[in-house]
């Protein structure tokens, strides 16, 4: 008689399963706007925060146990094992929480342990070292199903980064390296390309930005994207066959713009950012404000090497654009004329907020520039 464990009939996993594949798991635009027919992106991210949380809520209003110990006590030990799954490889510094949800997804959970001796947990789940490759090679080629070994280590490679979604918070500037990390955008469309950068609107769900700051920065941004809802059934129906129905609802979205930059142009982001490091942001100034930055070793399309990333606020036209709408006809009545006049000297207050700098410099007393 096969284990329980084995044939997945534990209830709290099932539903585990459940959540992961129908709320938990979001469609994400090509991360480097590919060829569509050679694009090989991993077109998909979970909301690991979402995730954790959930682990930890009480099993049922009658008990403590939490979901994660009523899951261990269900599955119990295998019949190779001596012991159920250690919990304690599931809390303090070294937890490996989302690195037991990653393997229950791959329905390999039973190797949290060679994972763990391997030195791979939370904390570091979204590097790769040819050590730690190395290492978790000699782990799993101790444990149980070692004719697996390269098919584990190839499908963790490229499915891990599902649960290393980029974290978007105000003022972010993050390094990301030679990491796949996958910034959480359900659309990336271009908006045009420069001599030295391009920029893309890009469109993250309401629900996995979880900085408050970010949030109130980008509020006025907020809209239902229908669409959004209608690519999400498409991409979980090729990806999961247990979906019987599809999902018609509508996502909460905020907009931001993204202006990257490539290889020998970094000087100019450089030049850009510091430019928008000395401009405050100011709600009651007409300039697009800055939310944050991020740099990786991988390029976009047929480009390669690194690229330096500006988030920006949204802006729905620019001054010409606003000028060119045949729907902005001219002010005729008194406060139509005021109203005109009052927008126009915005542009004024812009460019005196531009014109008196002031760029802070750690420790040392902050430049300040005077047009």
């Amino acid at each position: 008689m096969a284990h329980p464990s084995q044939t997945h009939s534990s209830q709290t996993l099932s539903e585990f399963l459940n959540l992961l594949q129908n709320k938990w798991t979001f469609p994400v635009a090509c991360q480097k706007q590919c060829d569509p027919e050679a694009c090989r992106c991993l077109r998909h991210i979970v909301h690991v925060e979402a995730l954790r949380a959930w682990w930890k809520r009480t099993a049922s209003e009658t008990t403590k146990q939490t979901k994660l110990q009523r899951l261990l006590d269900e599955l119990g030990p295998a019949e190779d094992e001596l012991g159920p799954l250690d919990i304690k490889l599931l809390s303090g510094k070294y937890s490996c929480l989302t690195v037991l949800s990653f393997l229950f997804s791959q329905k390999r959970h039973r190797l949290l342990g060679a994972f763990h001796r391997a030195g791979i947990n939370d904390s570091n789940f979204e590097t790769r070292t040819q050590l730690s490759d190395s290492k978790l090679r000699t782990e799993l080629e101790r444990s149980p199903g070692r004719n697996e070994v390269d098919q584990i280590l190839e499908s963790f490679q490229k499915e891990r980064w599902a649960y290393c979604p980029l974290r978007l918070e105000l003022n972010m500037n993050c390094p990301l390296g030679t990491t796949r990390l996958i910034p959480p955008f359900c659309h990336k469309i271009s908006l045009g390309e420069g001599g030295t950068a391009s920029t893309y609107l890009v469109v993250v769900q309401k629900d996995l930005i979880s900085d408050e700051g970010l949030r109130s920065a980008i509020q006025e941004t907020l809209y239902k994207d229908e669409i959004f809802g209608q690519v999400r059934c498409r991409v979980y129906k090729a990806r999961h066959s247990v979906y019987s129905s599809p999902m018609l609802t509508t996502a909460q979205c905020y907009r931001m713009v993204l202006k990257s930059y490539y290889g020998r142009h970094q000087s100019a982001y450089e030049l850009e950012k510091k430019a928008f490091s000395g401009l405050k942001h100011n709600g009651s100034v007409p300039i697009v404000g800055y939310l944050g930055c991020y740099t990786h070793e991988y390029g976009e399309g047929t480009d390669a090497g690194k690229a330096y990333n500006l988030l920006l606020e949204y802006g729905d036209q620019d001054l010409y654009g606003y000028w060119e709408d045949e729907k902005n006809v001219p002010p005729v009545r008194a406060k139509e004329i005021t109203r005109f006049w009052k927008s126009l000297f915005e542009v004024a207050d812009a460019i005196k907020h531009i014109h008196n700098l002031e760029v802070q410099r750690g420790k040392e007393k902050p430049l300040r520039y005077n047009g």
